[in-house]
């Protein structure tokens, strides 16, 4: 945990200067960061090493290296990209979105006077906080975090733009309810390990994973469309957020049995989606929670020795 505080305070310092500095001392001075946090602090390393030996086994070890590197090598343009998000003038940033399918989804809005977005915490993930520029009032869920600075990052982030934050609590599926009621759409980030009763095991990467069901059945009981979205950065300076429908007819779902199977369906459907996704680029993904922590019976906690 004190890691974790070590780490973030240069970011905050960096952040109070980045709007001053030239971007080639910036990046020479979030660099070094970069090198501090993997080659001094070690910073998850054991979670995000074990991570990658469960998610690809066939990799050669200098091949899991070099992964391990990437991946937090290519965390100093996720902070720099933040940082740019959460402090340059908005008229400076929508230039640089690329969307994909959005008329699909603001027609779905539209139609229903709401929407549910849920994502994963890959590249980007924190474009859709700009889904309230783009004409949908939406509620952002902050889940707790153990480092205060991070969680008001977020917390900033989703303001700034529009949007409004639900605050964690032991009452998450009567607070997104009552957002709903109050006509805000719901952006959810859903791929973290869930502990809750109502939480699915589907195959990751070849071992089960528990996926949390709260957005599913929120979508399922109030005929809600449900998106996915994807956030990436191209090398030509353009932050792309890609849009996927997973559910916008609920015409067939009438019993409570057609529910259950639907909810089978979008959780199996968003694993293989975000499972294609991470292939094609795995050091982008966020190896550094543990994400199987949670397992069902005759499987082990695959992070209990480290």
């Amino acid at each position: 945990m004190f890691k974790e505080y070590l780490a973030f305070i240069p970011f905050l310092i960096l952040e109070k200067t980045y709007l001053f500095l030239p971007r080639y001392i910036f990046n020479y001075i979030l660099k070094f960061l970069i090198n501090l946090i993997y080659a001094k602090l070690k910073l998850r390393r054991k979670v995000v090493a074990r991570n990658i030996d469960i998610a690809f086994p066939n990799l050669t070890d200098i091949e899991k290296i070099n992964l391990i590197k990437d991946f937090y090598f290519s965390k100093g343009s996720f902070i720099q990209a933040w940082l740019e998000l959460k402090n340059k003038p908005i008229k400076k940033i929508i230039p640089k979105i690329v969307t994909n399918n959005l008329r699909q989804l603001q027609e779905a809005h539209a139609k229903r006077g709401m929407v549910i977005v849920i994502c994963a915490h890959y590249d980007y993930f924190h474009l859709p906080f700009l889904l309230p520029y783009y004409g949908i009032p939406t509620s952002f869920f902050a889940i707790h975090h153990s480092n205060p600075f991070y969680r008001k990052w977020i917390m900033d982030s989703i303001t700034r733009f529009g949007g409004n934050v639900i605050v964690d609590s032991k009452k998450n599926g009567f607070v997104l309810q009552k957002e709903l009621t109050k006509g805000n759409s719901l952006g959810l980030a859903v791929d973290l390990n869930s502990i809750s009763p109502t939480a699915k095991f589907e195959n990751f990467f070849n071992r089960p994973a528990s996926f949390g069901t709260g957005a599913y059945r929120l979508a399922l009981i109030n005929k809600i469309p449900l998106f996915f979205v994807n956030g990436t950065y191209q090398n030509d300076q353009k932050y792309i957020m890609d849009f996927s429908a997973m559910i916008t007819d609920f015409s067939n779902i009438k019993t409570r049995q057609d529910r259950l199977a639907t909810l089978d369906r979008l959780v199996a459907d968003f694993s293989r989606k975000l499972e294609k996704i991470v292939t094609k680029q795995p050091a982008k993904y966020f190896w550094s929670n543990r994400r199987w922590k949670t397992q069902p019976p005759g499987y082990t906690n695959p992070y209990q020795n480290l």
